[in-house]
């Protein structure tokens, strides 16, 4: 394998499943950690909205629930979602002091290294030998000696020996570079049309993008906003599932196809029972003026901090002028 090539492997790896230093758990920022994260609140409010459906109903098109409860919720699911999908999405770099674990500047550095990409590389990196022919006779030779030797019926095929394997990742890279089986060579390439389709499926992420820098990560005047599209200015729930879509698919294509062949559950097991007490009603109704007491003591709070603000700001005891 190229050494540059096994470098920047490591470091494309290491972006989508970084481990903390010392153990089995994914680093929290690397993408399949961010990915798991989003689905998962995706799934739980998808859930939610199930339940909503569900909810007993009131005049018109009304539902019998708390405004409040669910009014916190939505609020704090889209902008979450929206926020998780632009860290993904960032204009930075995977590597240095300021480098990011997103899934915009992986694609765009792999983009920039694809030279470094050949068909022998992509075969090193599997641990797999380009020679389809050598393989099946030593996987022939493999079974015959297991047959005159083994007792059992059973036993491990080793990845080096799969032919099955390397015919399938030679059918992959054939379609990544655009080759016929009978041109192949060591030396072969991936098509450059494969990076664009790549940065073309990233750009269909722009509105969400573009509604977090000016709506959620800062406060954009209407002057600022002039520069932004239509569409950013009111994000849908439609346009989040696609997203989660687009997202997961690209790890797929990353991780599956161009790096490790290895696929993954996008969305987390939970060990237990996530609908556990789901039925349960949050407080019992004699308990809903401890929770309005609770409202105007807060409410009760927030104004005393109308008052006062100038001896605040100059501190208690301090003349108010210098002269």
């Amino acid at each position: 394998m190229d050494p540059e090539f096994a470098r920047k492997h490591r470091e494309w790896v290491r972006c989508l499943s970084q481990k903390e230093s010392g153990t089995d758990s994914l680093d929290r920022n690397c993408i399949l950690a961010q990915v798991y994260d989003l689905m998962w609140s995706a799934a739980a409010f998808r859930t939610v909205q199930e339940a909503r459906a569900l909810a007993e109903p009131l005049a018109g098109s009304a539902k019998k629930q708390s405004w409040l409860l669910h009014h916190l919720l939505n609020r704090s699911f889209y902008s979450a979602q929206a926020v998780a999908i632009r860290r993904l999405m960032d204009t930075g770099t995977i590597d240095g002091k300021k480098g990011v674990f997103a899934l915009a500047p992986l694609i765009r550095d792999i983009r920039a290294h694809a030279a470094l990409i050949t068909r022998s590389n992509y075969f090193a990196a599997a641990e797999l030998s380009l020679d389809f022919e050598a393989v099946k006779r030593a996987e022939w030779e493999f079974h015959e000696n297991k047959a005159s030797t083994c007792r059992s019926t059973t036993y491990f095929l080793p990845n080096a020996l799969d032919s099955g394997e390397v015919k399938r990742l030679h059918e992959t890279f054939d379609r990544l570079s655009g080759k016929a089986a009978a041109n192949r060579t060591a030396q072969d390439t991936i098509a450059p049309r494969v990076f664009e389709n790549l940065v073309e499926r990233i750009a269909r992420t722009r509105a969400i993008c573009q509604h977090v820098d000016k709506f959620i990560a800062h406060a954009a005047t209407p002057e600022s906003r002039e520069q932004i599209d239509e569409r950013a200015s009111r994000i849908y729930l439609a346009e989040l599932w696609e997203a989660h879509e687009l997202v997961c698919r690209l790890v797929q294509f990353l991780d599956q196809v161009l790096l490790r062949g290895m696929s993954h559950g996008l969305l987390p097991e939970f060990h237990g029972d996530q609908f556990e007490y789901i039925d349960v009603p949050l407080v019992r109704p004699e308990e809903v003026d401890i929770l309005r007491e609770k409202w105007q003591s807060f409410a009760a709070e927030v104004g005393s901090w109308g008052e006062g603000s100038l001896a605040w700001v100059i501190g208690q005891g301090q003349p108010e002028s210098e002269e």
